[in-house]
């Protein structure tokens, strides 16, 4: 049995959502509704304490190419735009940002990119980059036109 203290929190908070959730599928099918949510998911974040040093939060990224774009998108939430410092460590983006006693890091490994082009969107605790991929060799032979 645990004795911490959030866990009598995260009981009440779960019994809330569910409860929430339970209202939300009644009233959508009350008005004829037939699209129910499938899966909802939460993460409850606790800061650290007094005298605490704040633990780091590694992200798992998730980059992608699209075209002739690579987009990396990771999660952060409850940081504003200004906490929130980017680097290349060789072809590794690294993401660092820390807000309110939350520390979170983030590395993802990137194809050639022209890194002069990069655009950011942080949207609802969610950071999408996207850059313009340099083609490679195999680009160029599928770009060949009929």
């Amino acid at each position: 049995m645990s004795t911490h203290a959030h866990d009598s929190n995260e009981r009440e908070i779960e019994a809330l959502i569910r409860e929430l959730i339970g209202r939300l599928m009644d009233s959508q099918q009350a008005v004829g509704q037939t699209r129910v949510p499938v899966a909802i998911g939460f993460k409850v974040f606790y800061g650290p304490g007094a005298g605490e040093a704040a633990e780091v939060i590694e992200q798992v990224p998730e980059v992608s190419r699209i075209d002739d774009k690579v987009v990396v998108i990771t999660e952060l939430p409850g940081i504003a735009p200004e906490n929130i410092r980017m680097g290349m460590t060789g072809q590794t983006l690294q993401i660092f940002a820390e807000e309110g006693g939350r520390r979170y890091h983030t590395a993802a490994p990137l194809p050639p990119c022209d890194l002069s082009s990069v655009r950011t969107r942080l949207k609802h605790g969610i950071l999408e980059i996207v850059i313009d991929a340099r083609p490679c060799e195999a680009d160029g032979a599928a770009a060949v036109p009929p």
